[in-house]
């Protein structure tokens, strides 16, 4: 099962003119997510959250029209969800792992080396082996 991000509903803040958070179900703040933020005019505005959220530069003064999510490494993007000021600027992200970090194995090349488990997975050699404490 695919992860998603679920949109919260959007509520009010004074301290800027848009804020995005993302988090996980527990609520703990999730940085390096990328965002695209698409305004009535101009160009979108690309960056990626912190812990925090995000927040435009204060010299931002275009009215955001659209937003969308997207974790690269793990290849998956959100739909385009829409931004409504009207409705609120403080905007909350639930990012629903799924089964995300999970590998279906089915055609993958793997190798045996003594106690070490060699997967062969996009270009790359993973290698795993037995932790002793």
């Amino acid at each position: 099962m695919p992860p998603v991000f679920e949109a919260g509903p959007p509520e009010r803040s004074e301290a800027s003119a848009l804020s995005v958070n993302v988090s996980s179900p527990k609520g703990r703040g999730i940085a390096g997510v990328d965002l695209r933020i698409g305004f009535d005019e101009g160009p979108t505005v690309e960056d990626y959250t912190r812990e925090g959220g995000w927040t435009p530069p204060a010299d931002e003064k275009r009215i955001p029209r659209w937003i969308e999510l997207n974790l690269p490494m793990h290849e998956f993007a959100s739909p385009r969800f829409p931004i409504d000021l009207a409705a609120g600027n403080a905007l909350a992200f639930t990012l629903v792992p799924n089964d995300l970090g999970m590998f279906d194995f089915a055609g993958v090349r793997v190798e045996v080396k003594g106690k070490a488990l060699i997967v062969h997975r996009g270009g790359a050699r993973l290698r795993y082996e037995p932790v002793r404490e």
